[in-house]
């Protein structure tokens, strides 16, 4: 419960607060229950937190939550609870959502009203239905859309989201006063991508093209670093027919493919012929050169080469003449038609021409061998060496690396990108390394070798202009990391663990070595800090400090301010973000004075026994600096708060409101059930199927401490549900630690999975002494646990 009302609520509440008109429900399921009919969306959405106009489940998930959650049996139940929870709009089959709720009974007119006055809410105040004269967006014109004034917006968004990573000694700025020549290296050099969410700007900037813009008198090479390739099958080329699908093929009409190697068995074929990507055909499962971009939800023109001994292929270093399977996005094997197209192992299977194949094994199973035709590695290194200074450009690619139901399987650079960093540094050693991408990378060999690092996600339509801004020395560097850059994956718990707290993710609980800390950012000039003066009134907190510029050249600074929480009853944060400020264009010499108000609802934690945040009386140490990583001011407070409230055993107690756990994950109390207030807990790990009989032995424990016992209890009350049969042990611990005498309590495996009640006699002793106790409660089996209470 911490976790969500701390940390993954928490930007609802804020986008709420700031003014947010509608919200989308996701996909996933939450504690077990469908985002689209969690009664949360009501309760907290719009109950908690006001949202004043609507919220629509995202498209498509309408009929996920019969035929891929399998928690209704019919489209009726999921628009009546959908309703009911507080969705008013479904973006999916109009006639699979009118299913009969209301027909049926499931809902009433009155559910119907309250979504639709929602929705017309949200109309009316964008002036729908106002007449041309009335609505203040009816004039806008053409002259709205790319103006100057938004081309320079864009043009300072992208020159302040710059981040430099590391700049050994004063390597960067690249004058170009300085610069006679410049080799720009690197698989997005001269690209542009689009990310999964996005408009399509009316034009975009390359960092190739941002560089010779920003360097007009210096002579600017560019080499891509990515092999051009031919494939080889069964003694035959791989070329491109009339149409452009791929076909066995003499040398003579053999086709050569750009080679881009994206990490993680993700590579893709562009055609020199027409420069296009080859694709897995919609409709006939051949393959062909076709696309100009990899964007749709399902990225078709991802090939995987593997062969059984070594894993995935890597063009640079693969043996002459070695042969490899090759596999489609979906993991088909690439085999060879008998009219000689390339196509793969699926029912829909086709030759030339476009009859069905009768036979497909005929060069079922081919292997294909790369003949490299030019060596890139060597080209980029040669590049680099002639010129004077280098930039090499690496990063990903926003749709194949990682999206929407795409997640990386490690946080290691490809390696074939590492290899291109690691060649042109050896040919270069003035050279920077730009990282055009939207998440971390462990990339502690490049932290280690490149003097310079620069870091930019993609997205912006000036992006090029943006980089070659910083690398010039026309603007000084001042983003800063909106994420921690950890030095491995193996410093995490698994992907799947969505508990920051005990998995101590993020900056806040994460104590370990990192690669560069959250809000960590670098500049050309350098900042000191003045004393930090803090004082507080009844709702906020004040911390006064000054910022010099010490160094030589006109800078932004951004001073962060973090909190801890000296003493507590729960575990805090180590540090936790409450204010920043983003101080711009102070001079050389130059001293600001930075004020910061906190208010006091920012150092409150989610209090498990009350469900409310709580404002905990306690010394706090407030932390200024540069980043969570780089400290300069901190200065102490005594902060009186709320009573912190005790547990009543003998009232009714969530199973879900512990202190802590092992082995456990939380889950929906009863199936086709709604109410998020019913969530249970049960053994096993996160991503678990909990109603799957498996007779697997499970045991998973949990600990809720500040009990209050005034009297001694005489029996235990569980409302469970056995998914297998199973049992209960419940242990009291006094506040020096001794024991009571533990209690058993049988479980029975339950008829339609439905939840009961199971009381058992405790025994004798079993709170040692009264006054405040810790109850340990060991779950073992496939049981899931609801809520209990002590008489």
């Amino acid at each position: 419960m911490r976790n969500k009302h701390e940390y993954y609520l928490e930007p609802f509440s804020r986008a709420v607060e700031a003014g947010a008109e509608a919200v989308m429900t996701s996909y996933n399921e939450i504690n077990g229950i469908p985002a689209i009919v969690n009664s949360e969306v009501q309760d907290i959405l719009k109950d908690t937190y006001g949202l004043p106009g609507h919220v629509v489940c995202d498209g498509g998930d309408f009929q996920q939550t019969v035929n891929d959650h399998k928690y209704f049996a019919t489209h009726a139940e999921t628009v009546a609870y959908g309703l009911k929870a507080g969705v008013d709009g479904f973006t999916d089959d109009g006639n699979v959502v009118r299913a009969g709720a209301l027909e049926k009974g499931l809902m009433t007119v009155e559910d119907i009203d309250r979504s639709i006055r929602n929705s017309f809410r949200t109309r009316i105040r964008m002036g729908f239905f106002d007449g041309d004269r009335d609505c203040p967006y009816s004039e806008m014109g053409e002259e709205y859309v790319n103006n100057e004034d938004h081309k320079n917006i864009a043009l300072q968004m992208a020159k302040e989201s710059v981040v430099l990573l590391k700049n050994e000694a004063g390597q960067l700025p690249f004058r170009p006063e300085n610069t006679k020549s410049l080799a720009v290296i690197g698989p997005l050099a001269d690209v542009w991508y689009k990310d999964w969410y996005c408009g399509i700007p009316p034009y975009s900037v390359t960092p190739l093209a941002g560089i010779r813009s920003a360097y007009p008198n210096a002579e600017v090479t560019f080499e891509s670093g990515l092999s051009d390739v031919r494939l080889i099958c069964g003694g035959k080329y791989v070329g491109l027919d009339e149409e452009d699908r791929l076909i066995l093929t003499g040398k003579d009409h053999v086709e050569t493919f750009q080679f881009t190697d994206w990490g993680c068995g993700r590579t893709t074929l562009r055609a020199h012929k027409n420069g296009l990507l080859v694709t897995l055909e919609e409709g006939t499962d051949l393959l062909r050169a076709s696309k100009k971009e990899a964007f749709s939800w399902f990225v078709k023109e991802l090939w995987k080469f593997a062969d059984a001994e070594d894993g995935n292929v890597d063009v640079d270093t693969a043996d002459a003449g070695k042969r490899f399977c090759m596999d489609s996005w979906d993991g088909q094997r690439v085999i060879v038609s008998p009219g000689g197209h390339l196509t793969v192992q699926g029912e829909a299977s086709v030759v030339a021409g476009g009859a069905a194949s009768a036979d497909n094994t005929a060069a079922a199973d081919p292997l294909f061998a790369l003949e490299i035709v030019r060596d890139a590695l060597a080209d980029a290194a040669a590049t680099a060496a002639a010129a004077q200074k280098a930039v090499v450009v690496i990063g990903s690619n926003p749709v194949i690396n990682s999206k929407e139901e795409i997640d990386r399987t490690t946080l290691a650079l490809p390696p074939a990108q590492q290899r291109l960093v690691d060649r042109v540094l050896a040919a270069n050693p003035d050279t920077a390394v730009v990282l055009v991408t939207n998440y971390p990378y462990s990339m502690t060999e490049i932290q280690e070798k490149a003097p310079a690092i620069l870091y930019s996600a993609s997205g912006s339509q000036e992006l090029g202009n943006g980089i070659a801004a910083v690398l010039s020395g026309e603007t000084a560097p001042a983003g800063r990391l909106p994420q921690t850059w950890y030095l491995s994956e193996k410093d995490l718990p698994p992907m799947e663990d969505y508990d920051i707290i005990k998995g101590c993710r993020t900056y806040q609980y994460f104590e370990k070595e990192v690669l560069y800390p959250f809000g960590y950012g670098l500049s050309y000039t350098a900042f000191s800090y003045g004393p930090m003066e803090i004082s507080q009134d009844a709702d906020a907190v004040t911390a006064v400090l000054t910022v010099t510029n010490t160094g030589n050249v006109t800078g932004d600074e951004v001073v962060q301010l973090y909190a801890h929480k000296e003493a507590s009853r729960v575990k805090q944060p180590v540090k936790q973000l409450v204010a920043f400020e983003r101080v711009k264009n102070l001079a050389p010499g130059e001293t600001k004075e930075v004020r910061f108000a906190v208010k006091k609802e920012e150092l409150t934690y989610f209090d498990v026994i009350s469900r409310k945040k709580l404002l905990e009386e306690s010394d706090y140490t407030f932390l200024a600096g540069a980043s969570s990583g780089d400290i300069r001011q901190q200065a102490y407070l005594h902060i009186a708060g709320g009573t912190v409230p005790e547990r009543d055993p003998f009232v009714m107690a969530k199973a879900e409101r512990y202190d802590d756990y092992e082995n456990c994950f939380l889950h929906r109390g009863a199936k086709g059930h709604t109410t998020a207030d019913d969530t249970c807990v049960i053994p096993g790990r996160a991503g678990d199927a909990p109603d799957v009989v498996c007779g697997q032995k499970l045991s998973g424990s949990l600990s809720y401490r500040d009990f209050c016992f005034e009297k001694q209890p005489t029996i235990v009350t569980l409302r469970v549900c056995g998914v297998e049969a199973g049992e209960i042990l419940l242990t009291c611990k006094d506040e020096k630690g001794a024991a009571g005498t533990s209690c058993t309590v049988a479980v029975e495996k339950s008829e339609d999975l439905a939840f009961g009640a199971v009381k058992a006699v405790l025994p004798e002793g079993f709170v040692k002494a009264s006054g405040k106790c810790e109850l340990a409660i060991a779950v073992n089996g496939k049981v899931k646990l609801a809520e209990f209470v002590f008489r």
